[in-house]
């Protein structure tokens, strides 16, 4: 009898952990209602150019290090984003090995070990994948909240000009979806929540930017006038957000 009881309560510990660990693995969003694969492919390749300029030589490299290390923050977030998406892509596969690659890249001190890294970010992003990186990844640790909240007002700033003077629609867009994906990073770090209580809503809040980014970004490129009335929505929940947890 004894046994039956120790057997049930192992099964019931094992079911809540995997339970937890599922819970854990999966995206903040379901990725294909946030961002097109071919979006973020497409800055796949402009981000990695910006690194290929970056690491043409120990000159430049010295001079654009700080931004190497933007783009490659920025890659890291696209290949997680990749890597867990639900819709096919000739990168789902080797989402997981850009992520790490770029991560490896964003932390690296030295031309010879960036240039290591673009290496292997390169194979990636040529869809190769080793086959042991693992797709589960916290996406609050995939960047620092500093640096996330400073990519969204930079991508913020970029959206407002090309709203009064648009170009080219699929690539003013992608700084609304740029800043879709960045809002699913802040969506699980409560760095700034001092109270437990108030986590539900930090997320809420993250998530209110993602929809309403996601949806400017559609717009700009049907070249719907909604486009922004979501900006400006998105950008009221990122103010709220910032009043409600600044204090």
């Amino acid at each position: 009898m004894k046994h039956f009881k120790l057997a049930g309560f192992l099964s019931s510990i094992a079911l809540l952990a995997l339970n937890w660990l599922a819970a854990w693995a999966a995206p903040p969003a379901k990725l294909s209602e946030v961002a097109t694969t071919d979006d973020i492919e497409a800055e796949v390749v402009s981000k990695l150019n910006d690194v290929e300029q970056a690491l043409h030589s120990t000159e430049s490299y010295r001079e654009r290090r700080d931004s190497l290390r933007r783009s490659a923050t920025h890659l890291a977030i696209y290949g997680q984003a990749l890597a867990e998406h639900d819709s096919e892509s000739k990168l789902r596969l080797a989402g997981a090995d850009l992520r790490d690659a770029a991560l490896s890249l964003a932390h690296d001190s030295s031309f010879d070990d960036a240039s290591k890294s673009l290496a292997l970010l390169k194979t990636a992003a040529a869809g190769k994948a080793t086959g042991s990186a693992r797709v589960d990844f916290d996406w609050s640790k995939l960047a620092q909240r500093g640096w996330v909240m400073s990519a969204l007002k930079s991508h913020s700033e970029s959206l407002r000009r090309a709203m009064r003077r648009p170009g080219d629609p699929r690539e003013d867009s992608r700084h609304a979806t740029n800043m879709a994906l960045l809002a699913l990073v802040l969506h699980g770090d409560f760095g700034a929540v001092k109270d437990p209580a108030d986590r539900p809503r930090w997320q809420a809040l993250s998530l209110e930017v993602q929809q309403h980014m996601t949806r400017a970004a559609a717009a700009i490129k049907n070249r719907d006038e909604s486009a922004a009335d979501h900006f400006r929505m998105g950008m009221e929940a990122c103010n709220t957000c910032h009043e409600t947890f600044k204090r």
